[in-house]
Parts: C-alpha cells; sequence; structure tokens
C-alpha cells in the first residue's frame, strides 16, 4: 500500500499522506511526499491541497527511527528534508504561485458553498 493518495477533481489536486505513526517523519514519509508531489506535477495541476489523516499532516520527526541511522544515513536525511524544505518554500514565496494558492482557495469554498 502506498503510503499516499493522490486525488484530482479538474485542474486541483488533494495529497492525502497516511504513512501511519502520526505521519512522522522519516526516510519512507520524505520518499512519499517527494513521490507524490512529483505525481501531482506530472498530472500538471493547478493547484494542491496537502493534508494528513485524522487532524493531523504529520507529528513532525520520527526520533526513534532517526536515531538509529548512521552518519551517512543521517546525512542524507537531512539532505533529503532540506530539500523538500526549499521545494515548499519556493512554491509558497513565489508570488504568482501565492496567487494561485489563493485563487485555487477562494474556487475551492466557492465550490462547497455550491454544494
Amino acid at each position: 500500500m502506498l503510503d499516499y493518495h493522490l486525488e484530482t477533481n479538474d485542474d486541483l489536486g488533494i495529497f492525502h499522506l497516511h504513512a501511519s505513526n502520526a505521519n512522522a517523519m522519516n526516510e519512507r514519509v520524505l520518499e512519499a511526499v517527494a513521490t507524490g508531489l512529483q505525481e501531482a506535477r506530472d498530472a500538471n495541476l493547478n493547484g494542491l491541497i496537502l493534508t494528513g489523516y485524522d487532524r493531523f499532516f504529520s507529528a513532525g520527526l520520527d526520533l526513534i527511527e532517526v536515531y538509529q541511522l548512521d552518519r551517512e544515513q543521517m546525512r542524507r536525511f537531512i539532505t533529503n528534508a532540506e530539500e523538500m524544505r526549499e521545494k515548499f518554500l519556493a512554491i509558497w514565496f513565489n508570488p504568482a504561485a501565492r496567487r494561485g494558492i489563493e485563487e485555487m482557495r477562494n474556487d475551492l469554498l466557492t465550490r462547497q458553498n455550491t454544494c
């Protein structure tokens, strides 16, 4: 079973992360997020909502698993986590992307109110 599900509706997508253990960030979860985001990018969506399960997206860092990594594995994990953070920041601080996010939010609110 995949650790995520990408739901699409027209040009909008919802990325559901469900990697168990409260979606605690470890190598497996980072890989699921990277793969799911690439799938969304390949689908040429105009907007994407990230969500987890229950009431949260992620509980944070998976300290138990990360503690067991050796030096090289830790270096790779940190590099992957930083790359993921940079991708999110690049999207959020891009003025065109922020306008798109606001437009998508307004569109979704409109769709909810008409259903």
